[in-house]
């Protein structure tokens, strides 16, 4: 199973940002993970996990835009 809760950064129906903390109930792995879609698929080699120790933890997520920059950042605290 999975789960996962985060922010999209949409420009249209087929072309967005992902930015997650996920957790994959197989596993049990709670990550942060980002992923780009152009075109209605993801971009190969943009997906990326962050395997943290995010396990019973409150996790923040925010995305910051500057021009045509954006950057991703999480923290626990």
């Amino acid at each position: 199973s999975y789960i996962g809760a985060g922010l999209v950064l949409w420009q249209d129906a087929r072309t967005f940002v992902r930015f997650t903390r996920s957790a994959y109930g197989a596993t049990g792995q709670v990550l942060v993970h980002f992923e780009f879609f152009r075109d209605g698929e993801s971009v190969v080699g943009n997906a990326v996990n962050f395997p943290a120790n995010l396990a019973n933890r409150p996790t923040s997520l925010r995305a910051a835009r500057t021009g045509n920059d954006l950057r991703f950042f999480y923290s626990t605290d």
